[in-house]
């Protein structure tokens, strides 16, 4: 069994130093992999953050192309004062015609109320003998134009208003009565409210009946209501006609304010 024995004094011992060649060479090596190390960290985050600006910068320019096509179509959108204008004279025309079509309407359905209710009351007071010629309504003021075959007939028909709605509350003169060039009594009665007026036919007026005289007033009173059907049918037209031209110009109108719609919807 062998035993060492250090003989030598701990002060005589050679000392090692610390930072020897080969420690200074670890080290050095060591931090040049980390410097390498952290050096292509960097670029790789360099690269990544300029692909991130390169796909920043071509967005903005899409988006700026974008701003300014859309920039141009508003300067090609904004509504002219020459749209505006006729805009709002579309608008006046409109109103104006909705007006004119009320008061056309209310005076046209007056007028034929009127009328109708009182061509119904002289339909069913017709006698043989008598037919009129003219209606003339104004105001307060109903005139009869017509003919008759003797006058005798004349103030029993006009007795014959007492039953009728329209005719009771007039009061009938005769302002005219005398015979035209085909043997026939021309008259003109003349009603305003009132009571009704007695008629007494003028002395030697009176006339016997004759069966082409009856005839004929048949037929003029056929031609009169028909003549009083076309008069109807023409106010007719002419509410469907202005009715035609104000839907016409709604459209117009509406297309106008849809036009005028897109515009500011574009602006906002």
């Amino acid at each position: 069994m062998k035993h060492s024995i250090n003989l030598f004094q701990h002060d005589l011992i050679p000392e090692q130093p610390w930072l020897s060649f080969t420690r200074v060479l670890l080290a050095t090596l060591l931090v040049c992999v980390v410097l390498v190390g952290w050096k292509g960290m960097l670029i790789l985050q360099l690269k990544d953050l300029q692909t991130q600006v390169a796909t920043q910068q071509e967005k903005l320019a899409n988006e700026q192309q974008e701003l300014a096509q859309l920039s141009e179509q508003l300067r090609a959108k904004t509504p002219s004062s020459a749209l505006q204008a006729e805009v709002n004279q579309l608008e006046s025309e409109v109103s104006m015609r909705q007006f004119l079509l009320a008061e056309f309407q209310r005076r046209g359905q007056i007028k034929q109320q009127d009328y109708a209710e009182l061509l119904t009351d002289l339909a069913i007071l017709h006698r043989e003998g008598v037919w009129l010629t003219r209606i003339h309504q104004d105001r307060n003021r109903l005139n009869l134009h017509g003919h008759s075959v003797n006058a005798s007939i004349l103030p029993q028909w006009m007795q014959s208003f007492k039953t009728s709605a329209t005719l009771s509350d007039r009061r009938f003169n005769m302002v005219e009565l005398k015979r035209d060039n085909r043997d026939l009594l021309s008259f003109v009665l003349q009603g305003s409210s009132g009571d009704m007026a007695e008629f007494l036919p003028v002395e030697g007026n009176s006339f016997d009946e004759q069966g082409n005289s009856v005839q004929a007033s048949q037929q003029r009173d056929r031609e009169a209501e028909a003549r009083a059907a076309e008069i109807r049918a023409e106010r007719l037209r002419a509410l469907e006609t202005a009715e035609e031209a104000e839907q016409q110009q709604q459209e117009q109108l509406e297309e106008a304010r849809r036009a005028l719609e897109r515009v500011t919807g574009g602006n906002q």
